[in-house]
């Protein structure tokens, strides 16, 4: 049986079908650096931006490497800025999957940054998360404290186990405690441990506190702000130290452990107010990570969208796939449960779409079951036109807040784009 060449199976209208079918903007130019070729993505990417394929690689000439042109570069266009990950093709020809810089038409755009840019499942596209990244690069040889504050959410645990697989303690115990879960009473007996027959109740053995047991390794301290005053002076003093003495023992015990705390509140502000021992705060804050919220990264809510979503589909047997749609709202999404919102969100489209394709519509649906809030309130009667411009102006200013761009606003309410940006035009809001 002859076998023909992919030549001979695949016509130019193919080629373009495939190529308009990638969640990509794909634009290709020929030797000379002249436009060739343009697929539907990039097509809607130059008309939302008002820049053309040509204008595109001007801009790209002055930092390509003709030699070498491969590479990611960011260029600005009309006050838009575009990532392009640059690949030769064949006749000294290249091409370019690009993208809006902060917004994600192309689903598979980061696939190349994301690997770039992680590190043992730790998702660093943002210029904030590779900074961290890189402090805990600095500080892997060194034994100091390290302080991680950040919202409830945005992978505070991530980054102690990133920090404890750098360290030279990689290889010794890794003990995490949840300050807040631990009552007061039990503080001593817990994380000091005590000698049996210590007091009523107390293991015939005795036990090892957390301390101990964390010996030549990493202890995290979880939720250290939910410590009690009486229970800060006691962590102090071990901190200090470097030794602990068990309830009902006669002699304190060395002890060799990195300390890594983490809080989701303020320490600072806690000092200031007499929450928080002021001594301790700096036993505490030798070295200090801040994990910005996610809205604040937005860099890195794809590749954790397609992180989640090729977990969940392993985990569930899905073929489930991001849409650009989706997308642009996902981005646009204020976040504020963070990462832990996100995770939850992807695992509850994979198990609930009904189809492979998730649309902006599932995601708008799961966020509404926890929604128990009243959209509008009605104080007093009022004129008809007068109550429903209210509520239009009212919804388009949130709908602005949450999902910044006229284009994931037109695809969440459901109307044009072009009487979006009218109707705020008319409002005096500026319109992206």
């Amino acid at each position: 049986m002859d076998h023909a060449t992919p030549e001979t199976i695949l016509t130019q209208a193919d080629y373009e079908c495939i190529l308009n079918s990638i969640y990509c903007a794909i634009f290709v130019y020929d030797r000379e650096r002249k436009p060739a070729y343009c697929n539907k993505e990039a097509r809607q990417l130059v008309e939302r931006c008002g820049f053309t394929s040509a204008a595109l690689m001007k801009e790209l000439t002055e930092q390509l490497n003709p030699a070498q042109p491969e590479g990611r570069y960011t260029v600005t266009i009309n006050n838009h800025g575009i990532v392009c990950n640059v690949k030769p093709w064949s006749k000294d020809g290249i091409f370019i999957i690009a993208h809006e810089s902060g917004s994600s038409t192309c689903i598979v755009k980061e696939i190349d940054a994301i690997w770039e840019h992680t590190h043992d499942g730790v998702i660093a596209v943002s210029p904030e998360m590779r900074h961290i990244l890189r402090v805990i690069h600095v500080i892997a040889d060194v034994e100091s404290t390290v302080l991680i504050t950040g919202e409830s959410g945005t992978g505070k645990e991530v980054i102690v186990n990133e920090i404890y697989q750098t360290s030279r303690r990689c290889n010794g115990p890794i003990i995490k405690i949840n300050c807040g879960a631990i009552p007061d009473t039990l503080f001593e007996s817990e994380l000091f441990g005590y000698e049996s027959g210590a007091f009523t109740g107390a293991r015939r053995q005795g036990k090892a506190g957390f301390f101990e047991l964390a010996n030549k390794g990493t202890l995290l301290l979880d939720e250290v702000g939910e410590l009690s005053m009486s229970a800060q002076v006691k962590l102090l003093r071990v901190i200090q130290e470097r030794e602990v003495q068990r309830i009902g023992a006669s002699h304190p015990k060395p002890i060799d452990v990195r300390i890594i705390a983490a809080t989701n509140r303020d320490l600072w502000k806690m000092v200031q107010e007499g929450k928080f021992r002021q001594d301790l705060y700096y036993r505490l804050h030798v070295i200090h990570i801040h994990i910005p919220p996610l809205r604040e990264r937005r860099d890195d809510i794809i590749p954790l969208a397609c992180q989640f979503l090729k977990a969940f589909n392993e985990k569930y047997d899905k073929q489930k796939r991001l849409t650009p749609e989706l997308a642009r709202l996902l981005v646009n999404h204020p976040w504020p449960g963070n990462i832990r919102e996100l995770e939850n969100a992807m695992e509850t489209m994979v198990v609930l779409a009904p189809g492979d394709d998730l649309l902006p519509e599932y995601f708008m649906a799961s966020r509404k079951e926890g929604d128990t809030g009243e959209a509008v309130q009605l104080k007093k009667i009022i004129p008809w036109k007068e109550a429903v411009d209210a509520l239009e102006s009212e919804l388009l200013r949130q709908a602005h807040a949450q999902y910044g761009s006229t284009r994931a606003m037109a695809e969440v309410l459901g109307i044009n784009q072009s009487t979006i940006s009218r109707k705020m035009k008319k409002l005096g809001i500026e319109v992206k």
